[in-house]
């Protein structure tokens, strides 16, 4: 049966001409999983950058403010640990996922040795 009156292609099954490999996920395609690998490698990359700028910034910021509140004028002690910590913590959670992105970034470098391995290793049939 022709897919289409134009269409000089058939169909591989009479009851389904429209059958998608790609939806039934039964072939293994190496080059689909490098290419988003790669993808998802540099979106690692971007981010964890993105956040380890954001997390320089707020230990800039943590000594923009000790320095605030050594001024002669200010003098709570309280207010300025309790600052601090806030800043602090903030910049410890961001590293956490610098770290969460570093480890991501080894893992996906590691999937794309694999998936190019079976690139170049894989027969000609597919």
């Amino acid at each position: 049966m022709l897919t289409t009156k134009r269409s000089q292609r058939t169909s591989t099954r009479d009851d389904n001409p429209f059958r998608s490999r790609f939806r039934d996920a039964r072939g293994n395609f190496p080059l689909r999983k490098y290419l988003r690998c790669r993808e998802e490698l540099a979106q690692h990359v971007v981010y964890g950058l993105v956040q380890l700028g954001l997390t320089v910034s707020m230990v800039l910021f943590a000594r923009t403010l000790r320095q605030f509140f050594h001024r002669p004028d200010v003098s709570s002690p309280w207010l300025e640990r309790a600052a601090l910590f806030a800043v602090l913590l903030g910049a410890f959670f961001l590293l956490r996922r610098v770290r969460s992105h570093v480890l991501a970034i080894f893992e996906l470098r590691n999937e794309i040795q694999h998936y190019k391995w079976q690139l170049e290793h894989q027969d000609d049939d597919g």
